[in-house]
């Protein structure tokens, strides 16, 4: 599974926070380091102000997916899901006990457990677990009918890309879909400073089959801060589905 992917970064040091630089270059060269680097850094932004992505407007993603693909029966499996900021939406919506999140930040989940209670959500039975370096073991032999990952393959290098394509696999049966936002280019893949990355289609045309995984792109998505991406890049979303 591992290739050498040529990478073009964007890189500006004088732009970075000191500390996310030393994080970055303790951590990157080292299996798995960039997801333990992108951890903490989610966790700094946690703790600087809790209500961070909560003061941002996240229905739109549960609004997209209800207009298109979201039975209220279904078992979802919010990967990513941060302080369940758009969780809650997709909790308040679905049948009781039918939303799993999981994120690789400790603090994010934490928050997200805080929110859930103070929404009067509890009733819906949600769960909400801290997988670090995106570990699913915990979750061994569930499998569900819908996987959403909103943000998550647009922060990861390609060699962490192919392991979530992998280790999703198997929380999929024949009939599952896995929605995920990607940062689309033309050609070739971009790391933008540390922690932003950009692929072209290609790329996950070529590493999806090796997971078990048919690809094909979703129509009349709109991300609200599409204006944050680098120039020439689109927010797009792809469907996965067993081969």
């Amino acid at each position: 599974m591992q290739r050498d992917w040529q990478v073009t970064r964007n890189i500006v040091d004088s732009k970075l926070p000191a500390k996310e630089k030393a994080l970055y270059e303790a951590k990157a060269k080292e299996e798995d380091g960039y997801v333990e680097f992108y951890e903490q850094r989610q966790d700094w932004i946690i703790e600087k102000d809790p209500e961070t992505f909560a003061k941002t407007n996240r229905i739109w993603q549960f609004e997209y997916l209800r207009d298109r693909d979201l039975p209220r029966d279904a078992t979802f499996l919010d990967y990513g899901c941060g302080p369940a900021a758009a969780g809650v939406y997709f909790i308040e919506y679905l049948d009781a006990g039918k939303y799993m999140g999981v994120d690789i930040s400790r603090k994010s989940i934490d928050v997200g457990d805080a929110l859930i209670r103070t929404r009067g959500l509890l009733a819906k039975q949600p769960r909400l677990l801290y997988t670090p370096k995106g570990d699913l073991s915990p979750l061994e032999g569930e499998q569900f009918d819908i996987i959403w990952a909103q943000s998550v393959l647009t922060h990861l290098p390609p060699e962490a890309i192919e392991k979530v394509l992998h280790r999703l696999r198997p929380h999929m049966h024949a009939g599952s879909r896995f929605y995920s936002s990607i940062s689309r280019i033309e050609n070739g893949i971009v790391q933008q400073q540390l922690h932003n990355w950009y692929q072209d289609l290609a790329f996950y045309e070529a590493v999806s089959p090796g997971a078990g995984l048919k690809l094909s792109v979703m129509e009349g998505w709109v991300h609200p801060y599409q204006h944050n991406l680098m120039e020439g890049a689109t927010s797009t979303l792809l469907k996965f589905t067993p081969a």
